[in-house]
């Protein structure tokens, strides 16, 4: 792709989001489609869209969920059953029917998640932390996204590990 085409496509475009930059690594010319000349495809991700989304809002404040799993689960349906409420008008019901099939799966997750916190000596700093990195470079003037979840090992918060749930 020429430079200067590259340019005016991103002049009122300089920021650049780690889906978008992975994207970009995934396959270029799908970047140039999908970001670029705002091409996209029919909604063939929105499934997995729309788990993701429930997932990572669940997850940012999963250990106030119960450690009781017949109680974890009856609280994830709540907030499924809120979820679907709250997107009615965009879900369709085969969207549904997965998201409700995923509860379990969720559930175990979290299950996991809470058990290797008792292990570890590293506690919950900061969930769904957004982030800006300002870069100058060349096309893309700026980097955005979310961290999901930031652990530190001590007050001084010297020694961090940064979760990404994917």
């Amino acid at each position: 792709i020429d430079k200067e085409l590259i340019s005016k496509l991103l002049k009122n475009n300089e920021t650049l989001s780690y889906s978008k930059l992975n994207t970009y690594f995934e396959c270029p010319f799908k970047f140039l489609l999908k970001h670029m000349l705002k091409i996209n495809k029919p909604n063939l991700d929105s499934m997995s869209l729309h788990i993701g989304n429930f997932f990572h809002d669940v997850l940012k404040d999963y250990s106030l969920l119960s450690t009781d799993k017949d109680l974890l689960l009856l609280e994830l349906k709540n907030r499924l059953n809120a979820y679907i409420l709250e997107k009615q008008d965009t879900l369709t019901l085969e969207q549904q029917f997965y998201l409700n099939h995923n509860i379990d799966h969720l559930s175990e997750v979290i299950i996991w998640i809470k058990e290797i916190d008792q292990r570890s000596n590293f506690k919950v700093y900061q969930t769904e932390k957004r982030v800006e990195l300002n870069i100058d470079a060349t096309y893309i003037k700026k980097l955005v996204g979310k961290i999901d979840k930031i652990m530190t090992l001590d007050e001084a918060n010297k020694s961090i590990y940064i979760v990404d749930y994917k």
